[in-house]
């Protein structure tokens, strides 16, 4: 009767793995995120239901892709299903980290820079009259904070990947 264990995976598949997996929850949290929000491009009425700004009167820092909102909104919520399942599953691939909170750690980040994204994409390509300011708060603080995220998460998860370490 053979109990050999098998060998755990070499040391860079498994962090390759770990960044793999925060920034596949990154994507699939920004798709979510997009999807579930919603166009935000409607025709501005009066009280008495006349159109007073057309969507061709609206500036647009950049224009968003023309999807059907309902087809928008069935991939974010596959994507928000995908997102929960990657979550579950994604604290096994940190298994050296100490505690189920630590593993979490990077899996939120991950997930908070996503939807840092997913949002600030919505609010860039927001019909708006005159200038997008939140296009440019977006660009300003939303994505280098969605990149710090995403980094710390990578770097979490791989040092947490290699095992555990000796304190110094």
């Amino acid at each position: 009767m053979d109990t050999h264990t098998p060998a755990p995976p070499p040391r860079g598949r498994r962090v390759a793995r770990a960044v793999f997996v925060a920034l596949g929850l990154a994507l699939t949290a920004a798709l979510a995120t997009w999807g579930l929000i919603g166009p935000q491009g409607e025709s501005a009425r009066d009280g008495s239901g006349e159109v007073i700004v057309d969507d061709e009167s609206y500036d647009y820092a950049f224009r968003a892709p023309d999807i059907d909102p309902d087809i928008e909104r069935a991939l974010g919520l596959i994507a928000l299903a995908v997102t929960l399942g990657a979550a579950v599953v994604a604290p096994r691939t940190l298994n050296a980290a100490k505690s189920l909170t630590a593993r979490l750690v990077p899996v939120a980040m991950a997930v908070g820079a996503g939807v840092i994204i997913g949002g600030g994409g919505r609010i860039m390509t927001a019909p708006v009259i005159g200038a997008n300011i939140g296009a440019g708060l977006v660009i300003l603080f939303g994505l280098p904070a969605a990149a710090l995220l995403l980094i710390a998460a990578g770097v979490l998860a791989a040092r947490w990947a290699n095992g555990p370490r000796p304190l110094p």
